[in-house]
């Protein structure tokens, strides 16, 4: 996660007395096997009405922003393996890759997401936040 910081520095001292964050950034680097149409859709920017169930209409960018849901395994908790979800509730595709048509190759596309931070969900300081991480 990137982030840029202020350096504040005093007169009458030597060094900085403190730094102030001045940007952050969430950038989620992945790669999507067999994507179904919903997902094109959110790698693509492609509006909700693009997608007519067993189709992808492209060119139709009226949506950019999309909620990412990241499922996976959590680490071993109690010689248990647990499982992992990542939310980002607002999220905008950035790159993605070329899709590759193999007969009997899976499908692997490369994807890039900036996260953003959403005003509608907070932490206990009533800050905007990124996302949720919850192991279950």
């Amino acid at each position: 996660m990137p982030r840029d910081y202020y350096d504040v520095e005093g007169q009458h001292r030597i060094g900085l007395i403190k730094k102030v964050k001045v940007k952050e950034s969430l950038l989620i680097s992945s790669a999507c096997q067999e994507p179904t149409l919903t997902m094109i859709r959110s790698l693509w920017d492609q509006g909700t009405g693009a997608n007519s169930g067993t189709s992808q209409k492209l060119g139709q960018d009226d949506e950019f922003e999309h909620t990412l849901v990241i499922t996976g395994p959590a680490p071993v908790s109690g010689g248990a393996f647990t499982t992992r979800t990542v939310t980002m509730y607002r999220a905008v595709s950035i790159n993605e890759g070329s899709m590759a048509f193999d007969k009997g190759a899976e499908s692997l596309i490369p994807i890039e997401f900036e996260c953003l931070k959403s005003i509608d969900n907070v932490n206990s300081d009533s800050e905007p936040i990124f996302g949720l991480i919850v192991d279950s």
